[in-house]
């Protein structure tokens, strides 16, 4: 009873988050999107951007100096040469300056909500919108391409060899020039992709679907190559090491899955919904939980440890040398740190 509740109130939370993605209203509802840049911490979240210290937790900057509402902020930040780039609910992407937080430039052609976070490759930003578009601008925030899919991008593209890799909510994986935007391939996958593919090196791109599956392509003609049925909908993105794709669904199972053939090699109840993608860590696999649950898995499916704070986590943990920092919604830190072996090294709660 307890894990359908748990499903039951994260469809509410993403419904809600729907709502504001398609419609003209306004919903505060977000969780933390974290990402680490040096020895610096950016996360978005609510009204707010904040810039916080890897070593420590400390609080460098906050964005805009008093939270606004009005704003919302739910993709986790970009960082390119010195610019943090993060969109907001008001259909607004903001390029800040990576040590002060001072706004630079904004890129207001949008007419959706921010939900995907941008990418950066090279000199390019890739911007994916809810307005069905994936905006390409320049360092200076100047339009280069557009790319209009069927339905809202809530996803992060992934570049690789002059390709942009473009998830959508359409159901379809675009394959585009990274140069002018043209249409390489789009194939359907079956089901609404809320999140990043992953690529590996023998030539392969993956994405979870809310249809319940796993499904590899070929990245260059994005033929199907085969599909892994999951026991609920997949909402993070596949973790791809080795030979071996990881992936946890709203049942609250991970699955280890061989990325040749799409078999089955082992499966382990983390306790509580994933949804968001593991990390590769020199200790194993971690993940997070939505009952606020953190598993370190070894390769071969065993829990190493586990921990739990007090919150939900929604995202996926962000990486560093020697620790990983979870964001954290509904409780009292919005993040805390752990080094590899499970030890608490710091946390950060809102300024008030």
């Amino acid at each position: 009873m307890k894990r359908h509740f748990s499903i039951v109130l994260f469809s509410f939370v993403m419904g809600s988050i729907l709502l504001a993605a398609c419609s003209g209203g306004f919903a505060a509802t977000s969780w933390p999107g974290v990402t680490l840049q040096g020895d610096v911490v950016y996360v978005a979240y609510g009204g707010s951007v904040f810039a916080v210290g890897l070593k420590d937790g400390s609080l460098i900057w906050q964005f805009p100096e008093k939270p606004d509402a009005q704003k919302g902020f739910y993709a986790a930040p970009a960082v390119l040469d010195g610019q943090v780039i993060v969109g907001d609910y008001v259909n607004v992407l903001h390029s800040l300056d990576a040590n002060t937080g001072a706004e630079q430039w904004t890129f207001t052609q949008a007419k959706g909500r921010w939900v995907g976070s941008a990418l950066v490759v090279g000199e390019r930003i890739f911007a994916p919108s809810s307005d069905h578009n994936l905006y390409v601008l320049n360092q200076q925030g100047k339009l280069i391409w557009a790319f209009k899919a069927r339905q809202a991008l809530w996803a992060q593209p992934v570049v690789k060899d002059n390709v942009v890799y473009l998830p959508s909510m359409d159901h379809s994986l675009y394959a585009l020039s990274v140069e002018d935007g043209r249409q390489l391939w789009a194939t359907d996958v079956g089901g609404a992709i809320v999140y990043s593919p992953a690529l590996d090196g023998d030539n392969k791109v993956y994405v979870g679907t809310l249809a319940n599956e796993l499904v590899a392509l070929d990245a260059q003609s994005g033929k199907i190559l085969w599909r892994f049925a999951a026991k609920n909908s997949i909402w993070g993105s596949p973790t791809v090491d080795d030979g071996s794709v990881y992936i946890g669904d709203l049942s609250g199972t991970i699955f280890s899955i061989s990325a040749s053939d799409g078999s089955s090699q082992w499966q382990v109840d983390a306790g509580g919904p994933v949804t968001a993608a593991g990390a590769v860590t020199p200790q194993g696999l971690v993940f997070g939980t939505e009952n606020g649950n953190i598993l370190m898995l070894s390769r071969n499916g065993q829990k190493v440890w586990t921990q739990t704070v007090e919150g939900k986590i929604y995202s996926s943990p962000a990486v560093a040398d020697d620790r990983m920092v979870f964001g954290v919604m509904a409780g009292e830190k919005l993040l805390v740190a752990f080094d590899f072996s499970g030890n608490p090294l710091w946390s950060f709660a809102v300024p008030k």
